[in-house]
């Protein structure tokens, strides 16, 4: 990544994109073993997931968790580690991340994406369906074309984004 003068969540993401979960995988824990964020140890949490490995899914998640110094700004990061959580059925922690982010949701700065992971992620499907709606209308600026392509393509491999309501959305 730094050779090629690129950033590695750059990186990562593309590498997350196209398929190939090892590669992506190495490039983040290299990524946080460097500079260790929330992000990245999300970044880490979905690809362990994705390739089985639910026990070190969890270690990244708690770990990512350990690192928030400002709740307010990770406030997105740490919806999607509800929605992580709740993957990993620990419906415990989604709940708990989930209302922590839900206290402060009018200082945080969140999109309508962040809002349909975390429903996912309490298992709120209707609410997270609303959300999914809002996040396809959205046309802000700031709600990332790369981050929203992960709902429409399912990069989750979520297989309630699956299901035909779901569906008709993200397409």
């Amino acid at each position: 990544a730094r050779q090629l003068g690129g950033s590695d969540n750059m990186l990562v993401t593309v590498l997350f994109r196209g398929g190939h979960f090892s590669e992506a995988l190495k490039v983040a824990q290299l990524a946080y073993s460097e500079d260790p964020s929330l992000t990245m140890a999300n970044y880490i949490a979905v690809l362990e997931l994705l390739t089985g490995n639910e026990v070190e899914a969890r270690r990244y998640l708690e770990a990512g968790e350990g690192l928030v110094e400002n709740k307010t700004e990770d406030a997105g990061s740490l919806l999607l580690t509800a929605y992580l959580y709740g993957r990993l059925n620990d419906a415990e922690n989604a709940r708990r991340v989930f209302d922590e982010v839900e206290m402060i949701a009018d200082d945080a700065r969140l999109q309508p994406r962040h809002w349909t992971l975390g429903y996912l992620g309490i298992g709120d499907e209707r609410k997270a369906l609303e959300w999914l709606h809002k996040s396809a209308e959205n046309r802000l600026p700031y709600n990332s074309a790369t981050a929203v392509n992960q709902l429409a393509q399912n990069s989750y491999r979520d297989p309630i984004l699956d299901q035909p309501e779901f569906v008709e959305v993200r397409s």
